[in-house]
């Protein structure tokens, strides 16, 4: 690994991972339970998820320094959002639940790695 990010091959293979996690982790989760509407606060946490997301997906792609740093947020958003959906009551707690769980570990945790690689302890 680069001093001032991932190589280019390694961080484009990151990247279109945490892509596909950021793509499935909606497309596993069935329409919302009963009639509820959309909750107005969930948007900026929407709006921070699909930010960082995005963000840590360019970053990654283009060997950048900080796509590390952006993949642990936006993981630790997916996360958040996973918490979400059941709690809002927009859907009961399932197998999506549970995978969409393993997709944001994923990308929290490749972060993690990233990030012990690049700040090694002195």
């Amino acid at each position: 690994m680069r001093k001032d990010g991932l190589s280019g091959r390694a961080g484009r293979w990151i990247a279109g991972s945490f892509a596909l996690a950021w793509i499935l982790c909606p497309l596993l989760e069935p329409l919302p339970s009963g009639d509820l509407p959309y909750p107005l606060w969930q948007v900026p946490i929407d709006l921070a998820t699909f930010g960082s997301a995005v963000a840590a997906v360019v970053v990654l792609w283009r060997g950048g320094r900080h796509g590390a740093l952006l993949g642990a947020v936006a993981g630790a958003f997916m996360l958040l959002e996973t918490a979400m959906c059941p709690i809002a009551g927009h859907t009961t707690v399932g197998w999506w639940t549970w995978a969409q769980t393993g997709l944001s570990l994923f990308v929290l945790g490749t972060s993690a790695v990233l990030l012990s690689r690049e700040n090694p302890a002195a």
